[in-house]
């Protein structure tokens, strides 16, 4: 029912297939979002109205909401707080309401999708078709890989001429800062 796929034109992140009457909806709505962090405002929109407001918790949950609202529980570097804003709503939706925590509780497991955080952490999730629970495997380990597959190529050097001028060079893992906002995090 719910197959692993990458929708065209989004950030390349393999999602769940929507359930056959919410995918209907969605057709309605563009694919791509119109600027950054768009969702993320849908997203606190429906979070703030159904924060304490049983009428408008029970209106999203009649439309399909919950499992709509559930499905951006993910990362998405388009949107970046998205996630944080469907968990508030999850929260909200399921304070007081017994539909909502209904419609979770009657939620299935139907297939596991690989991300990259996962892959990052060295693990993948696997559903064990006898219990119907998800596992956590271990990755086979960059160490074990290089074994099999030889040394791996050299890092490229960054030079004064490869960093954009008012960026700072990072460490492996993070983000580059402009030196005004390392300059402002500094007590």
């Amino acid at each position: 029912m719910a197959a692993a796929t990458t929708t065209p034109g989004s950030s390349g992140i393999q999602v769940a297939e929507l359930a056959p009457s919410l995918a209907q909806r969605a057709q309605c709505f563009p694919a791509a979002q119109p600027y950054q962090g768009f969702r993320t405002d849908l997203l606190a929109a429906v979070a703030n109205a159904t924060y304490g407001r049983p009428a408008v918790q029970s209106e999203v949950c009649a439309l399909g909401g919950v499992e709509l609202v559930l499905a951006q529980c993910q990362l998405d570097r388009h949107s970046p707080l998205a996630r944080e804003w469907a968990l508030w709503g999850v929260r909200n939706l399921c304070e007081g309401n017994a539909q909502a925590q209904e419609a979770i509780r009657q939620l299935q497991l139907c297939t596991t999708v690989d991300n990259e955080e996962l892959k990052r952490m060295g693990v993948r999730m696997e559903l064990d078709e006898h219990s119907g629970k998800l596992r956590v495997i271990k990755r086979e380990t960059a160490a074990s890989a290089r074994r099999a597959t030889g040394p791996p190529a050299p890092a490229p050097q960054t030079t004064a001429a490869t960093v954009p001028h008012g960026y700072v060079p990072r460490a492996s893992g993070q983000r580059a800062c402009p030196p005004a906002q390392i300059a402002s995090l500094r007590p």
